[in-house]
């Protein structure tokens, strides 16, 4: 599952695991801010380069700690 705010992003990934013959994953444009998915719905959260752009860096770390299931982890 990958998320971004950009959708030339997305299309980029997609491009990506088209072009490595790679089975096709969830991509979808949308805010870390308010992530479109229920609480507690991911063993790992990773968020590369993302921080440092947000308009609400505590936001973004309150909705990925929200979509985390108990004990997971989180790489930023």
């Amino acid at each position: 599952t990958g998320v971004d705010l950009a959708e030339t992003a997305i299309e980029l990934a997609r491009k990506n695991f088209a072009l490595h013959g790679l089975e096709p994953v969830e991509l979808r444009v949308a805010n870390a801010e308010a992530l479109p998915y229920p609480d507690a719905s991911f063993d790992v959260v990773y968020g590369h380069g993302v921080v440092q752009y947000t308009a609400d860096p505590a936001r973004l770390l309150a909705e990925c700690h929200r979509v985390l299931k108990p004990g997971g982890t989180a790489i930023f």
